[in-house]
């Protein structure tokens, strides 16, 4: 005689017997399981940030290994003249601690750090010969970069930004006020 969870007056199975099912409590079960898969899902993600992590730490600690062995080609005398020029430029901004687009702004401030530098170290490396580039990557990979290399890059980037400020500048007043 009974079709569903209700019977054809619309009272629920059992109304006068006690609550429908006989045990347990539907609502707090649902919420304890709902809770659960919460917890459940919350755990996956942060799992997988925290994967995606130590994989950018592993991508960015090889870029850095391939930015010092262009730095290295750049060095060596059987890399084009047009190829020097441009991991001049590639390796300038990947050590400059001045961004295009600042850091501060959301999104776009790393999309420049994740774009523009692989993008370059990838052009970069197509104009190197192949040989010379394995040679740079051997020796990238040995030897550390020394600390004095890094501060004449440092000095030396930082007056290149120093002096195009300048230029900027002095030409900003020149057509501002017609000197």
């Amino acid at each position: 005689m009974i079709s569903g969870p209700f019977t054809q007056r619309g009272q629920a199975r059992g109304a006068g017997r006690g609550a429908y099912p006989p045990q347990g409590r539907p609502v707090e079960d649902a919420r304890n399981g709902a809770v659960a898969q919460i917890r459940s899902g919350l755990a996956h993600l942060v799992l997988n940030v925290m994967k995606a992590i130590i994989s950018l730490k592993q991508k960015a600690k090889l870029l850095r290994t391939e930015v010092y062995a262009l730095y290295l080609a750049y060095k060596d005398p059987r890399v084009p003249w047009y190829a020097r020029a441009f991991l001049c430029l590639v390796i300038g901004y990947a050590l400059s601690p001045i961004d295009l687009i600042p850091d501060f702004i959301p999104v776009l401030g790393y999309l420049d750090d994740l774009v523009i530098v692989p993008a370059g170290v990838v052009l970069a490396r197509r104009m190197i010969p192949r040989e010379v580039l394995a040679e740079c990557r051997e020796k990238a990979q040995s030897a550390p970069i020394n600390s004095k290399a890094k501060w004449v890059a440092v000095v030396v980037v930082i007056s290149v930004w120093l002096l195009a400020s300048y230029w900027v500048a002095r030409f900003a007043w020149k057509v501002a006020f017609g000197e």
